[in-house]
């Protein structure tokens, strides 16, 4: 799911934001897309870019299927947004704060800040993320 301000002005640059999803809540593109995004539009702040991608059961975010996939986005909407490369930042519950900080502690040099909620420091003793 992808966010962009209604009055989006392409000279403008708009910091962008990574929400990750937890395991049990991997959402399916269906009936269930239309609970995400009333979740989602009630924290997203305004002015700002934000971005939910979602994850899929045979893959953890910290995984090289998603440690490659997260950056295909974010080069992606740096090619199509006006993204300000100082305001790039990520958050995760559960599963997700992992995630984040997987890419804190492997890819940070992306990203401006991290906030994982609920997530476990410990990701890069697993052998599925080195």
């Amino acid at each position: 799911m992808l966010y962009v301000p209604e009055d989006y002005d392409p000279n403008q640059p708009y910091p962008l934001e990574f929400v990750l999803h937890g395991g049990v809540g991997r959402p399916r593109a269906d009936a269930e897309e239309n609970f995400w995004q009333r979740s989602y539009e009630r924290v997203a702040q305004p002015g700002r870019i934000i971005v939910i991608p979602f994850a899929w059961s045979e893959a953890y975010w910290w995984q090289d299927s998603q440690s490659e996939n997260i950056p295909a986005i974010l080069n992606e909407l740096k090619a199509t947004y006006n993204v300000d490369e100082n305001r790039v930042t990520m958050t995760g519950i559960s599963d997700g704060g992992t995630g984040a900080y997987f890419f804190a502690f492997k890819q940070p040099t992306q990203w401006a800040a991290f906030l994982p909620y609920i997530g476990h420091p410990g990701v890069l003793r697993s052998q599925q993320s080195g």
